[in-house]
């Protein structure tokens, strides 16, 4: 008997020491929680809620500045817009690292579902790229359908935890294996997701107008270089460009003109002076240039200032862009482009092209321009509608010398089929009706 009470004694004693190390223990699990909670409030505003906006189609949604730069844009400045689907992000990175100055990225991506994947690879790269953490504003552009109305977005950053890593553990794994996995998954989510008719090589009816407008509505500088996200400007493009801004006094405070506006003729006492562009000062409006960058194409090593370019065109390893496949770009004159440049002279106007329909330059211009049409989706005139607008309404195209574009491959002579093929033929009508209300309003093509 005394045996037996002394056994459920020995069990009682043992039952309480088990529910106090568990109150114990979850006293303690329940700090460390609170402490949790109170650092993610400490950390970088961690939990991030964003507004998106549908676009005028009601077929996007548009979540502007989710990552803004460190550096903030000067207003006397040219800034690069660009756009790119999920799986060419990591162009940023060389863009930025060419350009050292302030960049427009719209991220297009297929699906509400990639939005936390997008924001990751953001993040990582801004760890990882100085030149992107500095420079590079983004904002995200999801394509979108009728099941998918949500427009509230909730991120939990992890960037600042990121940055705590050792840097040892950062540059080994973070900033390498798991940023290209990162960016290799979602560019495989890109195709799979994607609109019917989406291909490696192209997401069907891709919304280009709609993100290039994202990033020119995001400008704080005075001018803009509006390129696709695989092109690339050579080694000094912006400073030579700015440097002969403040020349000309191009950076002058003054109200742009409609951009709809059929501009004036200037004064026929204008002094041009040595350049062929004209100068501030003498004009009560801004110049009506925009600033050609000639646009080459080469394979693997991509050249990076005037002498390297040269040689790789001498050797045939560079061409001009779409030289093999198309004429949109030959009115440049790459070849007498090539003979007037000099990589110990600045960057300055050297001759001038007169438009002719289909010509489709990158090209500097002025802030408050007129926006892209954003009718224009997919294989279609997505670009060329732009040039053709603002040669309608008066528009002059200068040729910059000692600075140029890139294209990181060369384009081959390929029949345009399936999808692609498809798409141009939805939008001719619309082409053709745009080029006759240009003739109508302008009265030029």
């Amino acid at each position: 008997m005394n045996k037996q009470l002394v056994r459920y004694l020995y069990f009682a004693i043992l039952v309480f020491l088990a529910i106090g190390a568990v109150h114990f223990f979850n006293n303690i699990i329940s700090m460390k929680i609170l402490q949790v909670i109170e650092s993610l409030k400490m950390i970088d505003n961690r939990l991030l809620e964003y507004q998106g906006v549908l676009d005028n189609s009601g077929k996007n949604i548009i979540i502007e500045n989710v990552k803004l730069a460190d550096e903030p844009p000067m207003k006397h400045d040219v800034s690069i817009v660009t756009q790119l689907d999920g799986s060419r992000i990591k162009n940023v990175a060389k863009m930025s690292h060419r350009w050292k100055g302030p960049i427009q990225a719209t991220v297009v991506i297929v699906s509400v579902n990639l939005w936390n994947m997008t924001m990751e690879v953001v993040e990582n790269l801004r760890v990882c790229q100085n030149d992107i953490k500095r420079y590079v504003s983004w904002h995200i552009l999801i394509m979108t359908n009728a099941s998918e109305t949500r427009t509230k977005f909730i991120y939990t950053s992890q960037e600042q935890k990121l940055r705590n890593t050792p840097k040892s553990v950062r540059e080994e794994t973070l900033c390498y294996w798991d940023l290209e996995h990162k960016m290799g998954k979602l560019a495989r989510k890109m195709i799979h997701s994607g609109p019917k008719g989406t291909k490696r090589d192209h997401i069907a009816y891709y919304p280009q107008t709609v993100a290039m407008n994202v990033g020119l509505k995001a400008l704080t500088t005075d001018f803009f270089l509006a390129i696709d996200s695989d092109v690339f400007p050579s080694h000094g493009a912006r400073d030579g460009f700015n440097r002969m801004a403040e020349k000309l006094d191009l950076f002058n405070p003054a109200e742009m003109p409609p951009p709809y506006k059929k501009l004036q003729q200037w004064p026929s006492d204008v002094d041009i002076e040595e350049s062929i562009c004209a100068r501030h000062k003498y004009l009560k409006n801004p110049p009506h240039d925009v600033y050609v960058l000639p646009t080459f194409e080469a394979n693997k090593k991509l050249p990076y200032n005037v002498s390297s370019l040269k040689t790789a065109f001498m050797e045939k390893k560079a061409r001009a862009f779409y030289s093999a496949s198309s004429d949109i770009y030959a009115r440049t004159d790459h070849k007498k482009w090539i003979e007037l440049s000099d990589m110990d002279s600045n960057v300055e106007c050297s001759y001038e092209i007169e438009y002719a329909r289909n010509y489709e330059p990158f090209f500097i211009a002025r802030r408050g321009v007129a926006l892209f049409n954003e009718t224009f989706i997919g294989h279609s005139q997505v670009d060329v509608h732009h040039v053709a607008l603002l040669a309608a309404v008066g528009y002059k195209f200068k040729i910059l010398k000692n600075a140029f574009l890139v294209h990181d491959g060369m384009k081959s002579l390929n029949p345009v089929t399936g999808q692609r093929r498809k798409e141009a033929w939805e939008m001719w009508a619309t082409w053709e009706a745009y080029l006759d209300n240009l003739d109508k309003t302008y009265r030029q093509r």
